[in-house]
């Protein structure tokens, strides 16, 4: 696996528009494409969660910190789908592997039982997934309850 150490193809003001477009604040919380509850955030927890979106951009996740796994910078992302002797995704291909992934830090809401993340991952030049989803922790497990919007290329 290879992973970027900052986001690459989600930007905070893209993840406040979601979330204040999608229903202002009213989730409903899915099972089996079958409606099952809804949540809402406070506007307290809308602000926090802004604020913690406004750091994403200056947010570098660090070396090591998933096993089996490579990190390359930002920077060195940028110069690799900069080339002009090779195209990009071709270089990646050589020389890192197949996708490259990139996540935000978790947004944690309600004494961590509530957390907003973002994931996505690009595979080439129309190839690529992305996802902002809410989280909530039933018995002790992590389930996607909601997805804020996604992409897909």
């Amino acid at each position: 696996m290879v992973y970027t150490d900052s986001l690459g193809y989600c930007d905070a003001a893209g993840m406040k528009k979601a979330l204040s477009d999608e229903l202002a604040g009213h989730y409903e919380i899915m099972g089996n494409n079958v409606g099952i509850g809804s949540f809402h955030l406070t506007t307290q927890e809308t602000n926090y969660i802004y604020s913690r979106l406004d750091l994403l951009g200056s947010s570098v996740w660090k070396p090591g910190i998933l096993e089996k796994s490579t990190l390359i910078s930002k920077d060195t992302v940028t110069k690799i789908f900069h080339r002009s002797d090779i195209p990009g995704w071709t270089y990646f291909y050589q020389h890192y592997g197949m996708r490259l992934y990139s996540f935000g830090k978790p947004i944690f809401l309600r004494n961590n039982t509530i957390c907003i993340f973002y994931f996505g991952y690009g595979c080439g030049d129309l190839c690529g997934f992305g996802s902002l989803c809410i989280y909530i922790k039933e018995n002790g497990c992590w389930k996607n309850k909601y997805t804020i919007y996604s992409w897909i290329s």
